[in-house]
Order: structure tokens, then sequence, then C-alpha cells
């Protein structure tokens, strides 16, 4: 199983840095520091720019954490964004979706999803994306999804966050694709 990198990086965090430390040492005696990196290397896009759908629910099987799940979640909202620029703008440019979180309130089979499209090099503005989105039926959307929306695309996701996991932890976390 591979896993996305910010689980990694929030299960070192709650094992603590110290704790490793001493752990590598024991098995590693030679080993004397181990560089962490203090910023990532890409930056978080702005949160203007990203987009939150809600699934109902995923399968049994799907593990949120999983390089696989952002994966497959990434290709399956590249073909629905695919569907709505086709009926809407009658053009195909080969929007692309970078997964940056996946979550799961405790207690709850809903799914969030945060993300940003981009088109090339250049990254959608939230509003643009969401409009898009929007224009397919919830159905259209699960459809692509494989999993029924409650919500298709919010943009406004700086209240939710706040809301359910703390203000700015998931905003904080590294870029979850560039390591998948």
């Amino acid at each position: 199983m591979v896993y996305t990198a910010s689980v990694v990086v929030e299960a070192l965090s709650v094992y603590g840095i110290e704790r490793l430390m001493a752990d590598i040492r024991q098995f590693v005696p030679l080993v004397q520091a181990i560089p962490i990196p203090a910023v990532p290397w890409r930056p978080s896009p702005a949160i203007s720019m990203m987009l939150m759908t809600v699934l109902r629910f995923v399968g049994p099987g799907d593990d949120l954490k999983s390089c696989r799940f952002t994966q497959m979640m990434e290709q399956r909202l590249e073909n629905a964004f695919a569907e709505a620029e086709a009926i809407v703008m009658n053009s195909h440019s080969g929007l692309t979706v970078q997964i940056l979180s996946t979550s799961q309130s405790m207690g709850s089979p809903a799914v969030s999803l945060i993300y940003v499209v981009h088109n090339g090099s250049v990254t959608l503005n939230g509003t643009t994306a969401s409009n898009l989105l929007s224009q397919l039926t919830a159905e259209l959307v699960g459809y692509f999804l494989f999993y029924p929306p409650l919500i298709t695309a919010e943009l406004n996701i700086s209240s939710r966050l706040c809301s359910d996991s703390g203000c700015g932890k998931l905003l904080s976390r590294r870029t979850v694709s560039q390591f998948c």
C-alpha cells in the first residue's frame, strides 16, 4: 500500500520527531540527523483556486489515505470536467485535476475531496471550475465519480475547513498528488 504524503506527514507528526529520531538511532547508530524540509517544494494553491466535492459515501474497499484512491478520483473528476466542457463550451482542452486532500469526518460516511483544476500549466480560478462542473446534474456527476455527491463543487471551502478539522489543517498539508 502506498500512502499519500499528507497521511505520512500527519502520522510522523503524531508519533513525534524525537521518538522517530530515537528509533532510527537505535537501529542505525551512525545516523546523526535526518533533514526535514521546512516548506513544501511546490507552494499550495490559493484558497480561491480550490474546490470541494463531497461524496455521500465511498466503497468499503476504498482507502482514502492511499495514492490509488487519490489517483482514481482525480481521473474520475477529469472525466466529469471533460463532459462539462464538451456540453457547455463544445470543446475539449484536457483539463486536469489535482487532489490536495481527502477527508472523512468521524462517524460520517461522507468524504470530502479538496482539489484544483488545471488547464495545462494554468490553474483555473475556483469560480470558473465550480461553474463548469455545476452545469452537470448531480446524477451525471455521480455517474462519473461512481458515488453520489452531496456537494458537487463548492467554492468557499475555508469556513468548512475551519469547522470540520481545525482551521487551516487541510491547507497546511503538502500537495498529495505530487508524491503519488
